[in-house]
């Protein structure tokens, strides 16, 4: 295949969930640009059955001289913190910063996700604190820092970041009840559905 084109063909597949076709037409292919490399471990670490061979992608691709971009660092990421592997995707975060490349919204996104698998609070206030100086505060890493303290059994931060908040949406208060219920505190979460259709 043309690099071009089976790059996109890649990217159908793995949308499809078709990773034996991702798979043979990655392998067909004449040169692997950084894109047929960050579309294969993408749809590996979303579909796999496990998370080893992505990450041996991902090497093969640094051994090729490819430098991943932030796109690939977080499909890898995300990749072991979606499925339970909350060490492993810190672990990642640490060696993309020694790689010299810096976190995302994304990133931060899916390293909270990766401390609330694990239930790690103190390393969830660094990255919560981490992603303020860095100015990555957006709706998606809101919501994941609101998910991550409600997860690891502190109510008092994740209502306050959910009272800081200009102008909560569905997903945060979604994330606030799911919390509280998550520690059968039904009340709480009751309430808050009130508030939330009081609010409009």
């Amino acid at each position: 295949f043309h690099p071009e084109l089976g790059s996109h063909l890649i990217q159908l597949f793995v949308e499809c969930r078709c990773m034996d076709s991702a798979h043979r037409a990655f392998h067909r292919l004449s040169y692997h640009n950084e894109y047929a490399w960050t579309s294969i471990i993408h749809g590996y670490t979303q579909h796999g059955d496990y998370l080893t061979y992505p990450f041996e992608l991902f090497m093969k691709m640094k051994q090729a001289g490819k430098r991943p971009d932030i796109v690939t660092w977080n499909a890898l990421i995300a990749g072991y913190a979606q499925h339970g592997h909350g060490e492993e995707a810190i672990e990642l975060f640490c060696f993309m910063e020694e790689d010299g490349m810096e976190p995302d919204n994304l990133t931060f996104a899916s390293i909270l996700k990766a401390c609330s698998s694990i239930t790690a609070l103190d390393q969830g206030r660094l990255f919560h604190s981490y992603a303020i100086e860095s100015d990555q505060m957006d709706e998606f890493v809101e919501c994941a820092t609101i998910d991550m303290y409600t997860k690891c059994g502190s109510r008092e931060d994740a209502h306050k970041q959910f009272r800081s908040l200009s102008k909560g949406d569905v997903v945060t208060w979604n994330a606030m009840m799911a919390g509280y219920a998550l520690h059968d505190e039904y009340a709480l979460a009751l309430n808050f559905y009130k508030e939330m259709q009081q609010q409009g």
